[in-house]
């Protein structure tokens, strides 16, 4: 008998919002693959959601993980979210479509925000991973800049337009 998870495929799309419409096509909104932080900390106070999509060669129950991972960090280092399910499969030519919502999480900087300098950053690469059956299906990268502050600028002077000399 054949591995159920041979021809498994699969993929990952992340997202500020997730949603099934009644129609069977899907919203997915606010897709990300970088941001830009300008503090020591970036939080996603909302979590962030994603959108899986994969298939398999047999019915059956299959256990689902999706997990955000700091691609640099130690192979034994915990994610920043795993989030499980089991997902009951019953008809393999058809693929499996749900959205996951990630719970709330945040990002520090590798270094003191404050000495990073203007027109510089320093990066955080995430991955967030589908795995089905512990198999990895599917991933997609997030890449965290921190860069300096913006310097806010001096106010105009008084009776000079905006950008006046």
């Amino acid at each position: 008998m054949s591995d159920p998870m041979h021809a498994a495929r699969g993929a990952v799309i992340l997202a500020e919002y997730v949603q099934p419409m009644q129609s069977g096509r899907w919203l997915i909104g606010g897709t990300l693959t970088g941001v830009i932080c300008t503090r020591q900390v970036c939080d996603f106070p909302a979590g962030l959601s994603a959108y899986l999509r994969f298939q398999v060669e047999r019915a059956g129950s299959y256990a689902v993980s999706t997990v955000l991972v700091v691609r640099n960090a130690p192979p034994n280092a915990p994610p920043l979210v795993d989030v499980r399910a089991e997902v009951q499969v019953r008809d393999p030519n058809e693929p499996v479509q749900m959205a996951v919502p990630l719970p709330p999480f945040r990002v520090e900087c590798p270094c003191p925000q404050a000495g990073i300098a203007p027109g510089q950053e320093a990066v955080v690469h995430l991955s967030v991973l589908t795995l089905v059956a512990d198999q990895a299906l599917a991933g997609s990268p997030l890449r965290i800049s921190f860069r300096a502050a913006p310097v806010s600028e001096a106010p105009p002077s008084a009776g000079r337009p905006p950008g006046a000399i």
